[in-house]
């Protein structure tokens, strides 16, 4: 390490136990992997998670102050909740389904019954560590794996299929297979087969970061999807495509096309439909129709098309 390279800051507990017998066995359950703050009411520990950093929370239902179902919810919703591990406890968790009920309802991760056994606590803390925190600070990933993973799971749901990838919109197919080749490489669960068992949250996270990926690759792949997408996200900022009636209608009126020419010509007169430019579509079904006069199916769009521009220049909605 570098005289520069700052320390990993150390995983911090947040412990929000009303019951001191309880609160001083969980500090001192955790102590040897976190820096643990106690407190016994619910609006102490809000206030505490407000203005400092918080990687698990254990919070009893029977709360103080904020009530812990409350407190719980409110830290899923706050700015760090997406990588905060949050575990309630109580006596009433004798019953799975109260249990599953708060966890349903207050965003929770995990559960324990009171008393719990030391054991039940560690495993408890793990599997949540796995599910929440940044692979980087797990320890368990080589690091380019670790490295890799982590911004693909932070920003998942927003990036779109070239960022996935790491090439840019013109990205040539020989680039983006070069690309996928690379991340699957260090992403495809075969290669880590063995966390499936001893590891499984981290196992289910790098499976779903590489099924995006492999959806990215199908999508951009291919000359006809790499359009649609590239429409849907510039047009709807969409950095999915999503495969709905409308997206199976529009191939299935491309593969009726015989040559290469009248594929071609339909695909842009679907996208211009798609942008409201009717005019525009027509003319590139005429084009269409002109490499393809014999087909029925190009002449029965052709006609469409014309169809609905005589319905705008007539005046009617």
């Amino acid at each position: 390490m570098s005289e520069t390279s700052p320390l990993p800051r150390p995983r911090q507990a947040l412990v929000a136990i009303t019951a001191a017998p309880v609160r001083q066995a969980f500090v001192r359950l955790l102590k040897d992997a976190f820096e643990v703050h106690a407190f016994e009411d619910g609006d102490a520990a809000w206030e505490h998670a407000s203005q400092h950093p918080v990687d698990l929370a254990v919070i009893t239902r029977e709360l103080r102050g904020i009530a812990g179902t409350v407190l719980a919810g409110l830290l899923r919703q706050s700015k760090k909740g997406d990588s905060l591990g949050i575990i309630l406890a109580s006596t009433r968790y004798q019953d799975p389904l109260t249990a599953a009920s708060d966890l349903s309802a207050h965003g929770a991760d995990a559960w324990l019954p009171l008393p719990a056994a030391p054991e039940l606590v560690g495993t408890t803390v793990w599997s949540v560590l796995a599910r929440r925190e940044p692979v980087t600070r797990l320890g368990i990933l080589p690091d380019a794996v670790a490295e890799t993973l982590t911004p693909l799971l932070r920003d998942f749901e927003t990036l779109s299929y070239f960022k996935l990838l790491g090439v840019d919109e013109e990205a040539d197919p020989a680039a983006i297979q070069q690309a996928f080749h690379e991340r699957s490489l260090l992403l495809h669960p075969d290669r880590h087969g063995k966390m499936k068992a001893t590891y499984p949250f981290v196992f289910a996270r790098l499976q779903g970061a590489y099924r995006r990926l492999s959806e990215a690759y199908k999508v951009l792949g291919d000359a006809q999807t790499r359009r649609e997408y590239l429409l849907a996200f510039r047009k709807h900022g969409a950095v999915r495509l999503e495969d709905d009636g409308r997206d199976a209608r529009a191939r299935r009126e491309v593969e009726q096309c015989a040559t290469e020419a009248g594929r071609k010509a339909v695909i842009e007169a679907l996208e211009l439909r798609a942008l409201g430019d009717l005019e525009g579509g027509l003319e590139a079904m005429e084009v269409a129709f002109a490499a393809e006069p014999d087909n029925p199916d190009v002449a029965r769009l052709r006609g469409a098309f014309a169809r609905l521009v005589g319905i705008i220049e007539a005046g009617h909605p």
